[in-house]
């Protein structure tokens, strides 16, 4: 069970919650089937935390929204499982007094309730509990229901504030491993990881001048289409089978044929595969509804293929949150993607905003010229409307971004030393997708033992693209006294541990330290070993231009395990509460005497912890 956020670029609304600094809950109310025995999670916990934070994430919130709350209009929306079967969802909208205000105020919070649980075989769980809500201060800009890819699984509920989403959902209990796949499935709802994600994601590995943002000069489209608004967010399933090279997930979408797809490819027995594909001149056309002259040169028969015909009316539109256009034709359920000016306008504003490269265009016969007055006899054709938009837009844009550190907050070292600092052992099982726990392995090839002080500091850049919260080993984040310090940022986060005192890293051997975050990366880039006052940056970030040199030989000093001592951390330094004991470093966690490091029942309720090798 879980809370999500994720980010967008796109306008902010009149409110809009940063997810880095809004305070926001979530709970797991473990609620119970009889709505009586919730009242009181609601009157007393969920009343007291709306009061507190702008959101709350509910997860087993029970049968019922709460009780003294208000009916507003519902929402419904539609998922599909991976059979292709279409459910239909409701929300339940309540206005809900949570209590007194100030000056005669009455502080109202707005409530959306979705059943993610419904057992109708036992009448005594119709509705169940394992139901999820979202207490928020005002109705959102925009609310989803997103489909679990596993059907066992339960669906998420989110609500949009400007930029940002808001996640609540309940992961399969019993290591069910579908929270990899429900966050895929979020981010192909929300475009969250879209093109911007993509050129920050990539920063990780390379200057933002590498990165050239495709335009693509053609479309895609299907038919059969419902659900969503005007199209987008729809679904269209295709009745049997799938096109060739389409993949191994079903069902597969229902490709737009004929008229919606004159520059198609063809299958292997040389019929029309059906994807939708035109070059943006015809759609210019489809746009104003009419028939173009060229039909039969490009294959259109309408007297004989109705698929040929054009029928209905097409209706561009424009989502101002992917940044995309596209074309709805409502009577035949098609819809058709496309790109015109003001699509390339986001793109070069992006490609100026983040030091990118330039664009890659495909295909240029793609590209559109129209006349003052598009008839059928002259209408749009091959032209450079899109391609002339780049060059004034990106013409005069200057040199592109050449820079690994544009974004960083750590200093730059200024020597190179010879040891690596990667990110190994990714996990590759479905359940441990998400989140991501990964070790972070820093070998030493100095021919010296590395360490042992308090001042071997390893800093490092993680993209943006995934959200600033890092923990370590024992699922804590450095405010919560973790390993990992992280210090947010918009390109990079730049993220950094302290070893421990006679914490070691002999030569020719590795220190392995794991970490956990919850989206995708590159990296780790901009690398620090600080040793001694000094920053060195590993063999592993290349750099040009640096001077070789060897930190200072380390060591650990401290003293053997002495039974008759007292070792108490509460007063005493750390040199006098950390001893050697057979092979090993250990660390006094709470004043002890007379116990042997590493002998206790386990490590949680020893008082000794374990550092690592005494060398």
């Amino acid at each position: 069970m879980a809370g999500l956020t994720a980010s967008l670029v796109v306008p902010a609304s009149a409110t809009d919650f940063p997810a880095a600094s809004t305070p926001l809950v979530t709970w797991n109310m473990q609620g119970a089937n009889n709505k009586a025995k919730n009242g009181s999670k609601w009157s007393n916990t969920v009343q007291r935390l709306a009061w507190q934070v702008p959101i709350l994430m509910l997860q087993e919130v029970g049968p019922h929204p709460p009780e003294n709350s208000t009916p507003q209009p519902s929402q419904t929306f539609t998922t599909v499982d991976s059979q292709g079967v279409t459910h239909q969802h409701t929300v339940l909208h309540r206005t809900w007094v949570v209590g007194s205000g100030i000056r005669n105020t009455i502080p109202t919070r707005e409530v959306y309730f979705l059943q993610t649980d419904d057992d109708a075989t036992n009448p005594r769980r119709i509705g169940g509990r394992v139901n999820t809500a979202l207490v928020l201060t005002e109705a959102p800009d925009e609310l989803i229901v997103v489909g679990n890819p596993v059907d066992a699984g339960r669906n998420a509920l989110g609500a949009r504030f400007g930029t940002e989403w808001y996640f609540t959902m309940h992961g399969l209990s019993g290591g069910g491993g579908d929270s990899g796949a429900m966050l895929d499935a979020i981010d192909d709802r929300i475009e969250s990881l879209n093109t911007s994600w993509a050129m920050t994601y990539l920063r990780g590995a390379m200057q933002a001048g590498r990165v050239n943002i495709g335009v693509p000069y053609y479309t895609r489209g299907w038919q059969n289409v419902t659900g969503g608004t005007n199209g987008l967010w729809g679904t269209s399933r295709k009745p049997s089978g799938c096109e060739p090279g389409t993949g191994i997930k079903r069902p597969c979408g229902d490709g737009a044929f004929g008229i919606d797809n004159i520059w198609h490819d063809e299958t292997n027995n040389g019929s029309e595969l059906g994807s939708g594909t035109n070059p943006l001149w015809h759609t210019k056309n489809l746009e104003k509804n009419i028939t173009p002259v060229y039909a039969p040169g490009v294959g259109l028969k309408p007297e004989t293929d109705i698929t040929d015909r054009r029928t209905g009316r097409y209706t561009r539109h424009w989502d101002d949150t992917t940044k995309t256009s596209w074309l709805w034709n409502a009577e035949k359920k098609v819809f058709l993607s496309t790109e015109d000016e003001q699509g390339i306008d986001a793109v070069t504003d992006l490609v100026r905003s983040t030091g990118a490269g330039g664009v890659m265009m495909w295909e240029l016969g793609g590209d559109y010229s129209c006349p003052a007055d598009i008839q059928p006899d002259t209408p749009c054709g091959m032209g450079y409307t899109l391609t002339t938009r780049l060059n004034e837009k990106l013409g005069n844009a200057g040199a592109y971004d050449t820079s690994l550190r544009t974004g960083s907050s750590g200093a730059a070292p200024t020597v190179t030393a010879d040891v690596s600092v990667e990110m190994v052992g990714h996990p590759t099982t479905t359940a441990n997708l998400w989140p991501l726990q990964p070790t972070v392995r820093i070998t030493n090839n100095t021919g010296r033992t590395l360490g042992g002080g308090k001042d071997t500091k390893l800093s490092f850049d993680i993209p943006a693209s995934t959200s600033p919260l890092v923990k370590d080993a024992n699922w804590q984040t450095g405010d919560q006294g973790g390993r990992w310090k992280l210090a947010p940022g918009t390109t990079f986060h730049r993220v950094s541990t302290t070893l421990d005192y006679c914490q070691i890293i002999p030569a020719g051997e590795s220190l392995d330290v794991p970490i956990i975050y919850f989206l995708p990366i590159t990296g780790p880039v901009n690398t620090s070993l600080s040793i001694g006052g000094t920053a060195y940056a590993p063999a592993t970030d290349h750099l040009k231009g640096l001077g070789t040199a060897t930190p200072p030989a380390g060591g650990c000093g401290a003293a053997k395990w002495d039974a008759t001592r007292i070792y108490s951390p509460a007063s005493q330094p750390i040199e006098q509460t950390t001893v050697t004991y057979n092979g090993k470093v250990w660390k006094a966690k709470w004043e002890t005497r007379g116990s042997a490091p590493g002998t206790g029942s386990d490590a949680d309720h020893e008082p000794w912890k374990l550092i690592g090798s005494a060398g």
